[in-house]
């Protein structure tokens, strides 16, 4: 009898331990938290002392190395963890070897489903916000997934964790799989954003476009960031060209583009709609494409796609010719411009022009590469077909 009231007086007193640790976090003293619980069970064998520790890490580290050392603080009044998290500072700093202690831990409870929760949430965390690990990514999304999953079939899930479960199967391309996880996420947090945007994204993978659409805007209503919602707005776009709806596209590829500008994957798709659509704006969407990078060949070469498929080839010459002095200094740029010049007038049959045209990108590109730069053993041999 003696044996079960000390037992029981123990319970009682590590829960009133857990009690006034749980306070602490409460009230952001997360330095004296975290070495309450170093005190509470210092050869880390108690699952809910461990449970804590980790949790105060991964929610509350100012900084982290490896996701195996944290620097944590007892917070003042005015204080964020968001807005001190990577700034110098003074901090205490505590290791914590999450993998290595937790395993023997979970083999001796198995049935301590928010120990596992609690390492799941350390291996999404780590996937999400340690950029010195030694763990790779694969490994992280496996060992969260699994976790996740376990605790989800014993009702232990919050909207975050039935999120990275839809995640990590959308990363192993179960779009089908993912959906559930993504609608119960959803259904416990119908504002985080991300749970839409890859809904969205899964059921444009499995052709779903209707709902694609419906998801993808929802998550272009809740997110903030400009590129975020651009992405989203893009998506719809996606999805409405693949229903050959081409004003559906052309306007939230329009909205994405005025969302966040200068995105080539935006740009590209919106310039070659306007010029199907003949929407009488061209100049300003192919100069705002032009001037992503222009002297890279790829800008060049979609320019070309888009005027051949759905304009006049002889304006976008005329083009080519009206930024030559603009760019008189940039012997790259004038480059690639007198080399696809040359290009088109050779395909359309200006030989002896395009020759010289490709002559004239060779001396421009000699004056900025060296002569064994594979461009000149490109112009080479279009001159050499020429000659034929």
């Amino acid at each position: 009898m003696k044996t079960f009231f000390l037992l029981l007086f123990i319970s009682f007193s590590a829960q009133a331990q857990f009690e006034k640790v749980d306070e602490l976090i409460q009230q952001r003293q997360y330095s004296d938290a975290f070495n309450m619980l170093l005190k509470l069970d210092p050869k880390n064998e108690d699952p809910e002392a461990l449970r804590r520790k980790i949790d105060i890490c991964i929610d509350n580290y100012i900084m982290s190395i490896g996701h195996q050392m944290f620097a944590l603080k007892n917070l003042k009044h005015g204080e964020e963890v968001d807005k001190l998290r990577g700034r110098e500072g003074s901090y205490d700093m505590f290791s914590l070897d999450v993998p290595e202690l937790s395993a023997p831990l979970m083999d001796k409870f198995p049935k301590n489903y928010q120990l596992k929760f609690a390492v799941g949430r350390y291996y999404h965390s780590m996937h999400l916000n340690c950029g010195d690990c030694t763990m790779s990514r694969a490994d992280c999304i496996s060992e969260f997934q699994r976790l996740f999953e376990e605790c989800y079939k014993h009702g232990v899930y919050d909207y975050f964790s039935a999120y990275g479960i839809a995640y990590a199967k959308v990363n192993n391309q179960q779009f089908k799989e993912s959906i559930p996880y993504f609608l119960k996420s959803i259904e416990l947090n119908d504002e985080y954003p991300s749970s839409h945007y890859n809904l969205a994204y899964a059921y444009l993978y499995i052709d779903d476009r209707e709902n694609c659409i419906k998801y993808a805007q929802n998550a272009f209503d809740r997110y903030d960031y400009p590129s975020y919602k651009a992405d989203a707005a893009k998506m719809i776009a996606t999805a409405y060209s693949e229903l050959e709806d081409h004003d559906g596209a052309y306007k939230y590829y329009s909205i994405a583009n005025e969302v966040n500008p200068g995105d080539y994957y935006v740009l590209a798709p919106l310039m070659s709609l306007n010029l199907f659509l003949k929407k009488g704006n061209i100049e300003e969407l192919r100069d705002a494409f032009f001037e992503i990078d222009p002297d890279n060949p790829t800008i060049y070469q979609d320019l070309i796609y888009a005027y051949y498929d759905y304009g006049d080839i002889n304006d976008l010459l005329k083009y080519f010719e009206s930024l030559k002095s603009k760019y008189k200094q940039d012997h790259a740029v004038l480059g690639n411009l007198y080399f696809f010049t040359g290009k088109i007038n050779s395909e359309e049959g200006n030989l002896q022009k395009g020759k010289e045209y490709l002559q004239t990108a060779k001396d421009e590109f000699l004056k900025v590469y060296s002569k064994d730069h594979q461009v000149f053993g490109v112009i080479d041999q279009l001159l050499e077909q020429l000659d034929k």
